[in-house]
């Protein structure tokens, strides 16, 4: 019982560090996006659930491709 709520903690305190480096790196793109943007082509602010959200939808999008070489011909 005790190895199971080790387990636990562990996977709970992982998904906690996640969930704030997230927000940590999401704050850089919030701050330049709110700085640059409404000024530019008249958009509204962003808060940091927008940033954190942009920042997933650009890492699926424009992240590196993560296929084996052995893909590769």
């Amino acid at each position: 019982m005790e190895t199971i709520s080790k387990i636990l903690v562990g996977v709970l305190g992982t998904f906690l560090i996640v969930v704030v480096l997230g927000f940590i790196l999401a704050f850089p793109v919030k701050w330049c996006w709110n700085y640059v943007m409404p000024y530019l082509f008249n958009l509204r602010e962003i808060d940091a659930w927008h940033a954190l959200g942009l920042s997933f939808l650009c890492g699926m999008l424009f992240g590196a491709n993560k296929s084996s070489s052995s893909d590769k011909k």
